[in-house]
């Protein structure tokens, strides 16, 4: 029988680049990161190879992305709390 599998949860930067069709290593250039830090910061939550970029590379990030990427979004839900936009969470 097919199940369609759980969704994946990445930290939020991996969507941004994903929906502007970037690479880790044009994105990495321009945070004077690594590629393969970018590709650790986007791993999925709970990965083990998953890191949470630095203070000044997080402030990078948000200037990148013009506030739409931030230090929470590189925490899971239930650490971060809910999204302002995704409403009230279910009892």
């Amino acid at each position: 029988m097919n199940t369609i599998p759980e969704p994946v949860e990445r930290p939020k930067l991996a969507h941004w680049l994903w929906t502007r069709k970037l690479r880790p290593p044009h994105v990495a250039k321009r945070l004077e990161v690594t590629p393969e830090a970018v590709r650790r910061y986007c791993l999925e939550f709970g990965h083990p190879d998953r890191s949470v970029p630095g203070a000044d590379v997080l402030a990078r990030i948000t200037a990148l992305t013009e506030g739409q990427v931030t230090e929470r979004d590189f925490y899971p839900p239930h650490i971060r709390g809910r999204d302002p936009e995704e409403g009230e969470a279910a009892p």
